[in-house]
C-alpha cells in the first residue's frame, strides 16, 4: 500500500513540472506552494523567493503596479511599451538597462526608497516624463539613464551618487534646475548637451570642489548659459568649463 502511494505521489509531481515545463512557471515556487496569481500580468523570472520583472504579457497596460517580492525590473522590460503610471515596490534595488527606454507616454514613476542602481539607458527617450524623485539610496546612474527625457524640468541626484555618466541628460530640452551632491567627481561626456534650458546647477560642494572635479570633454555644449551655485559663491556661466 505504501509502495501504490508513493508512486502515486511521483506521479503527481511529475505531472506538476511538466505542467511547469509548458506554462513557465518556476517548479521551485510552485513546490513550495507560492501564490504567483498577482504576477499573471508579467513575464518574470526567480531567485529563491525574488522576483525580476522580465516583461508585460498585455502591451495594453496603461498603469503598472509592481508586486511585492520583486527586486528587479529587468533588461529591456517595459521598452517600447504605452504605459503611462508606474508605481515600484519597496524591495526594488535594481532597474535594469532599457528598462523603460522609449516609453514615450510614461508621466508618473514612482521610486522606492530601496533602490540603489538605476542602469544604462533606463529611461531614455521617455519624452513625457516630466519629473521623477530618486531615492537616496540610489548610488549609480548609468550612462544615457535620462537620454531625451524632454519634459524632464529638474532632478535631484542623491547624495551617494559620485560620478554622472556619459550622456545621462543628453537631449533633456525642457531640464531648467540640476542638483548635484558635494560627492561628485566625475561628469562625463555629453552628459548634459543639448540642454538648451539650462540655467542653473546647484553644486553641495565649494567652488574649489567642482574645479578639482573631472569633466570629460564635451560635458555640455559650448554656448551653454547656465551657472554653478556652490556653497561659497556662484560660477557665472562663463566661469563653467
Amino acid at each position: 500500500m505504501k509502495r501504490k502511494i508513493a508512486l502515486i505521489g511521483t506521479v503527481l509531481l511529475l505531472t506538476a513540472v511538466m505542467a511547469c515545463v509548458f506554462v513557465g512557471c518556476d517548479i521551485f515556487m510552485f513546490i513550495e506552494g507560492q501564490n504567483d496569481e498577482k504576477f499573471n500580468d508579467f513575464y518574470f523570472s526567480t531567485s529563491g523567493k525574488n522576483y525580476i520583472i522580465t516583461g508585460l504579457k498585455d502591451s495594453g497596460v496603461t498603469d503598472v503596479d509592481i508586486p511585492e517580492g520583486v527586486v528587479s525590473i529587468g533588461a529591456g522590460a517595459f521598452k517600447n511599451t504605452g504605459i503611462v503610471d508606474v508605481s515600484l515596490p519597496e524591495g526594488v534595488v535594481n532597474i535594469g538597462e532599457n528598462a523603460f527606454e522609449h516609453c514615450s507616454k510614461l508621466t508618473v514613476i514612482s521610486i522606492p526608497s530601496s533602490l540603489i542602481a538605476i542602469e544604462n539607458s533606463a529611461f531614455k527617450g521617455c519624452s513625457a516624463l516630466s519629473s521623477i524623485t530618486l531615492s537616496a539610496n540610489v548610488k549609480t546612474i548609468g550612462e544615457s539613464a535620462f537620454e531625451r527625457c524632454s519634459a524632464l524640468t529638474g532632478i535631484i541626484i542623491p547624495d551617494k551618487v559620485t560620478s554622472i555618466s556619459s550622456n545621462t541628460f543628453s537631449g533633456c530640452g525642457a531640464l531648467v534646475t540640476v542638483n548635484l551632491p558635494a560627492g561628485i567627481t566625475f561628469i562625463g561626456g555629453n552628459a548634459f548637451a543639448y540642454c538648451y534650458s539650462l540655467q542653473t546647477i546647484n553644486f553641495g560642494g565649494t567652488m574649489a570642489q567642482w574645479n578639482a572635479m573631472t569633466r570629460a570633454n564635451g560635458w555640455k555644449e559650448v554656448e551653454s548659459n547656465f551657472s554653478v551655485v556652490c556653497l561659497d559663491g556662484v560660477l557665472e556661466a562663463y566661469m563653467v568649463v
